[in-house]
């Protein structure tokens, strides 16, 4: 299984995994899409995050034998 964290602090999204990631698309709770990130297949991502307090929906997307997914509930708390 896929080791990983998804958090939002002091304005920054953090993402950290144990198998490379390939792209982060973030939502927010109505489903809007607020940006899609490609990422060069790495285990350790930052971004900045400037979006108004509340919650958001993540998919964060990895490399390895076949494509894998995984969608995480996210809360910017400022």
């Amino acid at each position: 299984p896929i080791q990983f964290a998804i958090y939002i602090a002091k304005n920054v999204l953090y993402v950290d995994s144990s198998q490379p990631i390939t792209s982060i698309i973030v939502y927010t709770i109505w489903g809007q899409e607020l940006f899609e990130k490609k990422i060069a297949a790495t285990e350790h991502y930052t971004t900045p995050f400037f979006h108004s307090q509340a919650v958001y929906v993540a998919i964060v997307r990895f490399e390895n034998n076949k494509t894998h997914e995984i969608t995480r509930k996210l809360m910017n708390n400022l």
